[in-house]
């Protein structure tokens, strides 16, 4: 009988150790009753002390809880259970079955334990490339959905940090100098203001070797390299890797994305996936530009389109100026005539001539007009002083006294700005004496035409500006003043008029000048 049982054990050691799984099997107290080599050497770790032992003694606690659980539901139910569990660094698929006394109760318990650590790693693999590609094609999308260049480049980094596992991401773009590279998004949960702080200059750090070379690196030990650049702020660290690719647009580097980790090593493959994320960047450029060319050429077509609605507006105005005093004129002449042709009284010639010289001075201001309409586009830097010296000589019959001088942004029609004013002076307000002065100010220059003549009453100060206002005897077409004044605000300037002292009128007008270019207007 001994001798029988012997031959039993030995026939079902040779039965286990056939088998490629590690086996265990223990009694319900979880005690070892025997057990293949696969299982003594890695489970048991070669302990010839083990029969008779807890299993337990070689699992982790934590191991042990899951066990002890794992038999409850076999004692409960009487059908086995498969789970996986870790032991050290490999990982197990354990299958447990019951084995029955003759009283058909749970007496001892057989333990399959299948290494599925190789297919686990191809399975996260394999995960981990789906969650890439989910990743990168999210990121994708992106490059479509927004036409705010920074928000996409964020976007970007956040999807090259997240995939690549990284401490930060930064995209920087390449001045035209070609040797700058400037911080546009920084994606770091430490130092991103200090990185945001600092342009790099290709020829004194890493990330420059990648625009130089044109060509995606890797540097997994920075500490050797001479053009390590320690951006102020930021810690020198032991094993910081550093991955760089160059954004390149028509054979052109405009741009660079970097990515930092500490610890593991930058590989092959996160080099594939970095170019991928540039390729990203790059795409985000151009799309930048072509989207600013297209917004330009909007604007550019926007600008013309106005321009001619207010060239329309201009011509059909003077048109009805033409048509209504040039036929009133017209009308007044040929009545004189006739009276003349029948009474011989030659004070109906003096007034045919005074409205035949309102008629040239209607055609004159018109020809103004024209001349602010098609000097719509060629505004430069000009002496304020050289142009009024111009107009005065056409006024000898007035004394000026002008001081100062300006240069400020304007055009040809500025010249019948003055000759209006000046002219208004003379004929209407009947001054025998102009002082001018011209004053630099900071973004403006401000110029004061002063008369001693008649004045502007305070109730048309208001509407002396406004088309076809005309006041007093000496009112003609109504329309200089209201050239004068679309002419200066053109330029982005403002005019508008105050009293004399003792008497006479004072036009002020503002000039944009150097310093104010760069605003719409002096206001």
């Amino acid at each position: 009988m001994e001798k029988s049982a012997i031959t039993t054990g030995k026939t079902l050691n040779t039965l286990l150790n056939t088998l490629a799984s590690l086996v265990i099997i223990v009694d319900n107290k979880g005690k070892i009753v025997n057990c293949n080599e696969k299982a003594l050497q890695i489970f048991c770790h070669n302990d010839p002390d083990h029969p008779g032992k807890s299993f337990f003694d070689y699992l982790s606690k934590k191991s042990t809880e899951i066990f002890q659980k794992e038999i409850e539901k076999i004692i409960e139910k009487g059908v086995p259970v498969s789970y996986e569990d870790k032991n050290g660094d490999r990982i197990y698929k354990i299958s447990i079955y019951p084995i029955f006394d003759r009283s058909n109760n749970v007496g001892q318990f057989i333990i399959f334990a299948k290494d599925i650590t190789g297919r686990k790693k191809i399975e996260q693999s394999e995960l981990r490339k789906t969650q890439q590609l989910e990743q990168i094609l999210e990121t994708s999308r992106y490059l479509s959905s927004s036409l705010d260049l920074k928000e996409v480049l964020t976007r970007i980094c956040h999807g090259a940090k997240e995939i690549l596992n990284t401490h930060g991401s930064a995209i920087y773009t390449l001045k035209k100098d070609g040797e700058t590279l400037v911080p546009m998004v920084v994606v770091d949960p430490t130092y991103e203001k200090e990185v945001m702080a600092i342009n790099l200059n290709v020829h004194t750090c890493l990330t420059g070797e990648a625009v130089l070379q044109k060509k995606c690196l890797i540097f997994n030990d920075t500490r050797p390299h001479t053009k390590g650049f320690q951006i102020p702020g930021t810690s020198i660290l032991k094993n910081e890797r550093l991955i760089v690719a160059p954004l390149i647009i028509r054979d052109k580097v405009s741009g660079v994305i970097t990515l930092d980790r500490i610890g593991p090593i930058f590989t092959p493959g996160d080099l594939s996936l970095t170019e991928t994320f540039a390729a990203f960047a790059t795409t985000a450029l151009k799309n930048a530009q072509i989207y600013s060319k297209l917004q330009h050429e909007v604007e550019e077509r926007k600008k013309a389109e106005d321009d001619l609605a207010l060239h329309q507006e201009h011509l059909k105005l003077i048109n009805k100026i033409l048509r209504h005093d040039l036929m009133n004129n017209l009308a007044v002449i040929n009545s004189a005539f006739r009276i003349y042709k029948t009474m011989k009284d030659e004070e109906v010639l003096g007034e045919a001539s005074t409205y035949v010289s309102k008629s040239v001075e209607l055609i004159k201001r018109m020809k103004e007009l024209e001349t602010f309409i098609s000097s719509s586009d060629s505004s430069k830097m000009l002496s304020l002083r050289e142009i009024i010296n111009q107009v005065i000589v056409n006024y000898n019959y007035i004394k000026f006294n002008i001081t100062g001088d300006c240069h400020v942004l304007v055009d040809n029609a500025i010249t019948s700005v003055f000759d209006n004013i000046i002219s208004n002076a003379a004929i209407h307000a009947k001054t025998d004496k102009i002082d001018i002065s011209l004053k630099k100010m900071k973004d403006y220059c401000e110029v004061r035409i002063a008369d001693y003549g008649s004045g502007v009453p305070d109730r048309i100060k208001a509407k002396v500006f406004q088309e076809r206002f005309k006041y007093g005897n000496t009112g003609n077409t109504g329309i200089g003043l209201y050239i004068v004044k679309r002419t200066i605000e053109h330029y982005g300037g403002e005019i508008s008029v105050e009293d004399n002292n003792p008497h006479g009128a004072v036009f002020v007008m503002k000039f944009r000048n150097k310093n104010g270019l760069k605003k719409k207007s002096i206001k």
